[in-house]
């Protein structure tokens, strides 16, 4: 008689603890994978998780800006392809993305080019699924059958697009630091070449000189190669944003939902798979 008197004292406190679970059980396998593989530690898994608390905050503050906005143009939620470009894509997917990438990029100190690439990468999907854990929590307290439903495909989603955007980051930091050096190393040798210019002669100086590019290439310096994944945050944002229009699932929205998802895991897993070669 005592544990059935107990059972409806304690369910409110079970289901709370099982959409908690459910939610932060994404953070904490792939909190474990990163300590347990060297990329992390406790203390700065937990950093993470606090950086997409605030990216979630900072977001939904963004959103609701946006939302005043976009109320004052009544076509925006009257046409489809307005409805997708400004509330989709720009009120949902922009702002989530860039807030998972400022917070992201928080750990990625500029211009440190020996961060290691997949170090990044974790704390960037750990950060993006903590960000998905604490929305897919909004969203189960409010409606509690969804809690499954995101957990396989928002969760993939964030994680995704969060990997793709970290990408961006460190291939553009990589590319100016690498740029910055060659120039650096352009113009050291080009003051080199005036000054033999002026020592030797004219006559002289102007048969030793050689193309600047070709004394920096001398020196083992070469321009940095043209950007691999120079796209791959505006690929995030824009399947993000279809994604977005695609719910709630119901017929060819949800074969379009699926196929966005199977995308972008496809592709952050081939981006993770090249993040060793340089």
């Amino acid at each position: 008689m005592l544990v059935l008197k107990a059972k409806p004292r304690y369910a409110g406190f079970m289901h709370v603890f099982f959409i908690v679970l459910i939610s932060f059980l994404p953070v904490c396998i792939w909190s474990a994978y990163g300590i347990k593989s060297g990329y992390i530690t406790i203390q700065t898994a937990a950093v993470d998780i606090l950086r997409g608390l605030a990216a979630v905050i900072a977001a939904v503050s963004l959103g609701f800006i946006l939302a005043v906005i976009f109320r004052r143009f009544p076509r925006v939620k009257d046409d489809p392809v307005f409805q997708l470009f400004f509330i989709y894509i720009m009120q949902t997917a922009l702002i989530e993305e860039g807030c998972k990438m400022a917070a992201s990029r928080l750990f990625f100190s500029a211009g440190t080019s020996a961060t290691p690439v997949k170090r990044f990468f974790v704390h960037a999907v750990l950060v993006s699924l903590s960000f998905a854990a604490f929305e897919n929590l909004a969203y189960a307290f409010q409606t509690p059958s969804v809690t499954f439903l995101r957990l396989i495909t928002a969760v993939p989603v964030h994680a995704a697009c969060g990997l793709l955007a970290a990408n961006w980051i460190i291939r553009h930091e990589r590319k100016s630091t690498d740029d910055s050096v060659y120039q650096g190393k352009i113009k050291h040798s080009a003051a080199e070449q005036r000054s033999a210019f002026l020592s030797r002669g004219i006559g002289l100086g102007f048969n030793t000189i050689e193309p600047i590019k070709t004394a920096a290439d001398q020196q083992g310096i070469k321009p940095s190669p043209r950007i691999k994944g120079r796209w791959d945050f505006f690929i995030a944002v824009i399947l993000h944003g279809l994604y977005s229009f695609s719910m709630p699932l119901g017929g060819f929205r949800t074969v379009l939902a699926f196929a966005i998802i199977a995308a972008l895991v496809c592709y952050a897993y081939y981006v993770w798979k090249q993040a060793d070669r340089p």
